[in-house]
């Protein structure tokens, strides 16, 4: 029960805040919530492209302007089970093939069903290339052998490099097979009888990209990052240095110009890091040349670039090192393309009909298509934080009537089957049951549709506010050695807030402190609505004499309140922080949460100093004094003889730690006759007592 008397003595001095006396705190949106607060509607609405990137699209595309449209067609192709497929290559009758790996195998990938050509049990086969007559060429790592293998898988060895890892290969009608080579990184050009002839040996650790572009050869190296001119009949030069580990692929611009793939790791450590989540994921970027270097077009922050190629539209795409997904990355056309179910997006071939796209952890290969009419794109699982009544759902874009939205929701974040099914709308409102989670999804039948937003309403329902701590400050405690200036003074509270009090003119005490600072104690508490609600709090204090509560200050908006314990009677006292949600909930449906703080002393009343003495000793003289405090320990005693300076007074055991001290110091050089002798103690909050008498040894 409340009380708020208006009578009572103690309650009004408690509420009267000293005449020179402002508190200024400087705090930011202390315990208020968002937008969404118990008692109005909320709105759950997705609208941006970084908004619809927290979901997860399938058969859907994202554009960086924010729409979801259907995406590209994605086949599936079969392919032995692997833990990746390494690269792809278009055989003379437009058939796939594949190099998947642990061991190296070499397959070919159809709709029907894929076969194994050839296998190795004791290396990879990282490079794949199709060369004359429409035979494969393989490279395998350890080893560093090319290995040709005919229409019927029959392999024979075509060249040895001499190193010992080959991890890239191209074919140009014109300079022949060009090998990549690794651990020493050499780029080699075999004609048909696999004479060999070196175009280049980059000062770095790997060729891990080759690329022929028109009569041009291009390579990309692991360890530096460079991508350099090859091409045979002039000298090899580098085009830039990317400044990351690797160059992970290239491709030709109608210009002239060539776009390339950056990654801050490697391949490897991109597969090793989807097993090992505590490895770092890497980041990359694609660059445009220019005729003397090049420039940043798109960077990925949140996972390496490890393929570049074609889509079937013509734009350039970057494919991820991380959850399978594929950016647009041509300059104003940024955009997720898709979001494959693995892990990386190895490899990107043009096949002609569309492009072939390898995958690792797992395995897999994809025809991908020109723009479908269907796709499904799932949103974020939203969390209302307490259980919510959902309403109207407002779609926009275009032709939304080529899209069924559904919900569904649960009372645990991840979906199980504990969670509804997917419902459709019910007018326009959806039709899931009250939640605290809730996920939508939209499901596209036309190709032309688009959509820009959704936007759900929702009604929280109200829950407790709480209040987790009550703290007040120590008297006089938290200022600092410069704490007061001027007309102000400024203290760090427990929690570490900090509060400037805008104070009078006014004379300080013999310790510097104003007097009025002396009792200025502070409370703070900590409160929090789980609803996001707007909370108020009341302030209530209580004698440990006394039964009741009495208000002392009431609908404070901020969790911190100061007053001048001078205002009140030496003793213990609690205090009570009521915090309700009333600002945002009607009387019927609005709550209140309480807590009590720890037992604190109110003590204004200085130390009592009596008895001082100077007594003879032999020849020495011995000041003895009487000290008293009704209320806390003595802090401190000091004596000061004939107005000189103060020298500390020890109590008689050695430690002061009592409400009564017994204080004796030995003094020297005393001449005879009357002396002035003043003496003050100090209490542990600050109180002073000073007692003056005229001594005679």
């Amino acid at each position: 029960m409340r009380h708020e008397p208006t009578r009572d003595p103690v309650a009004r001095r408690a509420r009267r805040a000293a005449a020179a006396l402002t508190v200024l705190v400087a705090l930011g949106a202390a315990c208020h919530g968002g937008s969404a607060c118990a008692g109005r509607t909320a709105y759950w609405r997705t609208d941006s492209y970084a908004g619809f990137l927290r979901g997860t699209p399938s058969g859907v595309s994202l554009l960086e302007s924010g729409h979801v449209i259907p995406g590209a067609s994605l086949e599936a192709l079969d392919v032995p089970e692997c833990d990746y497929v390494w690269t792809a290559a278009i055989g003379p009758r437009g058939e796939i093939y594949v190099t998947t790996g642990t061991p190296g195998k070499l397959c070919r990938a159809d709709a029907g069903g894929g076969r194994v050509i050839i296998e190795m049990d004791d290396v990879d086969l990282p490079a794949l290339a199709v060369g004359w007559d429409g035979d494969l060429f393989v490279g395998t790592s350890p080893g560093g052998n090319v290995l040709r293998v005919d229409a019927d898988g029959v392999s024979e060895l075509f060249h040895e490099t001499g190193e010992n890892y080959i991890w890239a290969m191209a074919f140009s009608p014109k300079h022949g097979l060009l090998v990549g080579t690794g651990e020493e990184a050499k780029i080699i050009a075999l004609d048909s009888r696999g004479r060999a002839h070196t175009l280049a040996t980059p000062a770095d650790l790997n060729v891990v990209t080759l690329a022929v572009v028109g009569d041009r050869v291009l390579a990309g190296t692991g360890g530096d990052g460079l991508l350099l001119d090859v091409t045979p009949g002039s000298d090899p030069r580098v085009l830039y240095d990317t400044h990351h580990d690797e160059v992970s692929g290239v491709v030709g611009e109608a210009d002239g110009s060539l776009l390339l793939s950056g990654s801050s790791i490697s391949v490897d450590q991109a597969l090793d890091d989807m097993a090992d989540p505590s490895l770092p994921i890497g980041d990359g970027a694609v660059y445009r040349t220019t005729d003397g270097g090049a420039y940043e077009i798109w960077r990925s922050t949140e996972a390496p670039v490890v393929s570049l190629g074609r889509a079937p539209d013509g734009s350039v795409v970057a494919g991820m090192g991380d959850e399978g997904r594929i950016f647009a990355v041509d300059p104003g056309s940024h955009g997720l393309v898709s979001d494959l179910d693995e892990g990386e997006v190895l490899s990107i071939m043009d096949s002609g009909d569309g492009v072939i796209l390898t995958t690792g952890t797992p395995g897999g290969v994809y025809r991908m298509g020109a723009r479908a009419g269907d796709g499904v794109y799932e949103s974020r699982v939203f969390d209302a934080v307490t259980s919510a009544r959902w309403g109207a759902c407002l779609v926009d874009g275009d032709r939304t009537g080529d899209i069924e939205i559904e919900t569904r929701g649960g009372s645990i974040e991840s979906p199980d089957d504990t969670w509804s099914d997917w419902e459709a709308l019910d007018g326009g409102v959806v039709a899931t049951r009250p939640s605290r989670f809730l996920q939508w999804r939209a499901t596209f039948s036309g190709e032309r549709a688009s959509l820009r937003a959704v936007e759900i309403a929702y009604l929280r329902e109200n829950v407790p506010p709480e209040v987790v701590a009550v703290t007040v400050s120590d008297a006089a405690s938290g200022f600092g050695s410069n704490g007061f200036g001027g007309e102000s003074a400024t203290r760090t509270l427990p929690s570490g807030l900090e509060v400037t009090y805008s104070l009078d003119k006014t004379r300080r005490d013999a310790a510097g402190l104003p007097p009025v600072a002396r009792g200025l104690r502070t409370v703070e508490w900590d409160a929090f609505d789980p609803n996001g609600d707007e909370l108020v709090f009341d302030l209530y204090v209580r004698s440990e004499k006394e039964d009741g509560w009495w208000l002392m200050a009431g609908d404070l908006e901020l969790p911190v309140h100061t007053w001048d314990s001078f205002s009140m009677p030496d003793g213990e006292y609690r205090v009570r922080v009521v915090a309700t949600d009333r600002p945002d909930n009607d009387a019927a449906s609005a709550f209140e949460a309480e807590r009590t703080s720890s037992a604190f002393v109110i003590d204004n009343t200085p130390p009592a100093v009596d008895g001082i003495r100077l007594d003879a000793h032999g020849s020495a003289i011995v000041l003895t004094v009487d000290v008293e405090d009704a209320t806390s320990p003595i802090a401190a005693i000091e004596v000061s003889i004939d107005y000189d300076e103060w020298r500390p007074v020890l109590p008689a055991d050695g430690m002061l730690d009592a409400r009564a001290e017994a204080g004796r110091l030995e003094l020297g050089g005393l001449e005879p006759g009357p002396h002035a002798v003043s003496v003050r103690a100090f209490d542990r909050t600050g109180n002073v007592g000073v007692a003056r008498v005229v001594a005679k040894p």
